[in-house]
């Protein structure tokens, strides 16, 4: 159950910085913090099904 909801939540993070960011801000003008969180987020929905 932890496994499912670490999924679901890095999912959920992944999906609103991709929709909730402004049309004018580019990928390249995203903050460090926003680009780490959303690496770690990925790398959860990679790794998580395995285990």
């Amino acid at each position: 159950t932890v496994g499912i909801g670490s999924l679901l939540g890095a999912i959920n993070f992944m999906v609103t910085t991709q929709n909730m960011r402004s049309t004018a801000v580019t990928l390249d003008q995203i903050s460090m913090f926003v680009w780490t969180s959303y690496l770690t987020s990925f790398l959860l929905v990679l790794s998580v099904p395995v285990l």
